[in-house]
């Protein structure tokens, strides 16, 4: 029976070959210049050092679409950045000058991987969200398989590696 279904798979997966075999991701282009200020922002915002430029280029264009209060704002939270060095001290500079809900909502894409709120939320980042981080050495990002995100670009397991299929064991009463 399993073996009908697995040729049913096959044939219906032939006429999708993309799907058969793990294609290479794209790599994304150079991300430009101008998300060099954005970059800085975020790393002196989070105060993590190895935040990915290409999640922070996807993340400002979202801000900047958003509709996400004070979204074009964002150079001058930057520009607060380069005189004040800790996340905290610019944070209380981010209140001071009434920025303080922008750098929270850049704080949050960062965490949770989601620009804005609601309906209209973009999700820029999911594995890389910083929530998933502290336990990323024990624990995969949540999703429909214990495997992770995009497992299925491995290389499969070898199958002479794998064991045997234990033999079926029938119930009292029932016939095989």
């Amino acid at each position: 029976m399993l073996g009908l279904a697995g040729v049913a798979l096959e044939a219906g997966l032939l006429a999708y070959p993309s799907l058969l075999c793990a294609q290479p991701a794209a790599q994304p282009s150079a991300a430009p210049v101008a998300d060099d200020g954005f970059l800085a922002l975020s790393r002196a915002l989070t105060d993590h050092a190895h935040l990915n430029p290409v999640t922070a280029r996807r993340m400002r264009d979202a801000l900047e679409r958003s509709g996400v209060r004070q979204a074009g704002d964002w150079p001058r939270l930057a520009a607060l950045a380069a005189s004040h060095p800790t996340a905290d001290a610019l944070m209380a500079a981010a209140r001071q000058a009434g920025l303080q809900d922008l750098a929270s909502d850049i704080v949050a894409a960062w965490y949770t991987g989601t620009v804005g709120r609601g309906p209209a939320a973009v999700v820029v980042a999911y594995e890389d969200a910083l929530m998933y981080q502290p336990v990323r050495d024990a624990l995969t990002v949540p999703t429909y398989c214990s495997y992770g995100p995009l497992w299925w670009t491995a290389a499969p397991p070898d199958p002479a590696a794998m064991s045997p299929e234990p033999p079926l064991i029938a119930s009292p009463g029932a016939t095989l």
